[in-house]
């Protein structure tokens, strides 16, 4: 999940697993897709072993993990604060408004359930306080 508290913008997208692969479609898009025109994009990340610059070199081609590393500013959500993660704090709002059932089908839960919040929450451009 993608949280742009400026914007108020949420981009989400559940995944079977989390490994560095995901990691590589997730900055592929916010740098090609989201930002493809800012030279550095600051990233709120929390302690995941994935969340590391180092993941990229697993998941891309060394030039092109270095051309992405050399645009993102990581930045790490002290391991004990993780209630303080506003991604963390809209999952939780996720669960709690619109999974009132299980889904076993990935995509049928983006499609139908994530999709719903995501097109919601960033129609009404919900702030972050």
């Amino acid at each position: 999940m993608w949280v742009e508290p400026i914007d108020s913008c949420r981009r989400v997208n559940a995944r079977r697993q989390r490994i560095r692969v995901d990691l590589k479609q997730e900055i592929d898009q916010l740098l090609t897709i989201e930002y493809p025109d800012s030279r550095r994009v600051g990233l709120v990340i929390d302690n995941l072993n994935i969340h590391t610059l180092s993941s990229l070199y697993e998941a891309f081609k060394p030039a092109e993990a270095r051309d992405l590393g050399s645009r993102l500013e990581l930045q790490c959500s002290p391991k004990p604060g993780s209630w303080l993660n506003i991604a963390e704090i809209d999952l939780s709002g996720i669960y709690r408004q619109y999974l009132d059932r299980h889904i076993e089908e990935l995509n049928l839960l983006n499609a139908e359930q994530l999709s719903a919040w995501m097109t919601a929450t960033n129609y009404d451009q919900r702030q972050v306080d």
